[in-house]
Order: structure tokens, then C-alpha cells, then sequence
């Protein structure tokens, strides 16, 4: 297993197109639920990184559950500030099935706008796990448990990304394997890379000549990166 403090060095390996300059932190914001079953949004470069300070943007995100047939709701989170863990945490548990999803945009970094995408796809029983990408979200992903291993199908738009590279990642941070999405936006992980306890999966997607403003600022492209967590 790669060690994560060389995650940095290697986000190249997550864009589609070509090399664009990502935060140098290289900190993503992630998602997941609690032994008490609260939600949990927090920003770190891996999925066992829960002290780093939250940014504003990320911490005033608003995440939203999704249940298997694709009704959403809204979820209220307040920020939680401990030895263990700093972020948001939800006041009332989650319901045990479905997804929860945040868009959060980042900001302008290197003349490229960020935005990223957030996912947890909640419970350890597969037949629970929503089967039609959220509505309104431009860079998801279904995740499908297979006999042999977790498939994961990335939707940009709407549509299947193809030739996107996938990382997947154990509940220690260590990443455990990458893979490059077919014609069809899919990759598939098998039982030996993917481990018993919470996993993660990172995905980054550029969009080279999509220029814009944002906060008086101009920008000349777009970096758009999603991660998802789900138990195995």
C-alpha cells in the first residue's frame, strides 16, 4: 500500500484531461455517518483525516439525503470542534438507506475554478444503494456491490464519463487501487483491494477551456473533483 502523504503528488493521476494545478494541501471534503448514526462532513486528504480546519465554503455546504428513489431532502448539520474530529455533524440520525451529497465550490485556484463533489453511500446492504444518479448534480457516482468486489458507474451531467481515473482508498487512508472508467463511466474494484470497514474513492474531472467569473475573479478552466465513501 502507497502511503497517502503521497496523494499530493499524485492528483495528476485523477485528472482526465491534462495537468491542472490543484490545492497543495491536496484536501478534499468527504462525507460519512457515525457510530450513532449522524451525518459527518468534514474536509482531509484521506478518509481518516477528521482535524484539518473546514474552509467556509466547505463548511457552509449544504448536504442533502437521497433515498433509493430518488426523493431528496434536505439535512441540517452544525459544526463540531474536538480532538477527534473537526466539522459538521447532523443532530438527527440518517436514515439507513439511500445516499447523502454535497456541492460545495471551493473557490479560484491557479486561474482554475474548484468545485467539488461529495458522496456517502449509506449502509452495508447493497440491495439499499440507490441505482439512478441524484438529480441536479453534475459529477456523481453509483456505487453496486458485485460478488466479487464494488463496481462504481461516474456520471458527468448525466451521461457516463468515460476514461476517468478512479482511486480507492481503506479506512486508514492507504490507497488500496486505481482504475480507469470504461466507455460505459464504469470501474470495478475487487474483494481483495476493496477492505472490511469504511472505504473512499476520489475522482477528478477538467475542464480546460470553460472560462467564467466568480467573485470578481476570472477564470480560465474548471476542476471538478468527487468523492465517495461506502461500507463494506
Amino acid at each position: 500500500m502507497r502511503a497517502v502523504s503521497r496523494l499530493a503528488l499524485r492528483l495528476v493521476a485523477v485528472l482526465v484531461c491534462s495537468l491542472v494545478a490543484a490545492p497543495a494541501s491536496a484536501h478534499f471534503p468527504w462525507l460519512a455517518i457515525d457510530d450513532e448514526g449522524h451525518a459527518l462532513l468534514f474536509f482531509g486528504e484521506h478518509i481518516a483525516d477528521r482535524t484539518y480546519h473546514m474552509p467556509e465554503r466547505i463548511k457552509a455546504a449544504k448536504v442533502f439525503h437521497v433515498d433509493k428513489d430518488g426523493k431528496r431532502g434536505a439535512i441540517e448539520l452544525a459544526g463540531v470542534e474536538t480532538d477527534e474530529f473537526i466539522g459538521n455533524r447532523s443532530a438527527a440520525k440518517i436514515a439507513d438507506a439511500g445516499s447523502l451529497h454535497c456541492v460545495a465550490v471551493y473557490g479560484i485556484y491557479a486561474n482554475t475554478k474548484l468545485t467539488y463533489y461529495t458522496q456517502h453511500v449509506i449502509g452495508k446492504d447493497g440491495s439499499a444503494w440507490p441505482t439512478k444518479p441524484a438529480a441536479d448534480v453534475a459529477l456523481q457516482g453509483i456505487a453496486k456491490k458485485e460478488k466479487e468486489g464494488v463496481s462504481l458507474q461516474v456520471f458527468w451531467q448525466g451521461k457516463p464519463l468515460a476514461d476517468a481515473k478512479v482511486q480507492l482508498f481503506c479506512d486508514d487512508g492507504h490507497e488500496e487501487g486505481t482504475a480507469t472508467t470504461n466507455p460505459d463511466g464504469v470501474v470495478t474494484f475487487t474483494a481483495k483491494e476493496v477492505e472490511d470497514g469504511l472505504n473512499g474513492l476520489l475522482v477528478g474531472y477538467v475542464v480546460k477551456d470553460s472560462p467564467g467569473e466568480l467573485d470578481g475573479k476570472k477564470y480560465a478552466g474548471e476542476s471538478h473533483y468527487l468523492t465517495i465513501t461506502f461500507v463494506d
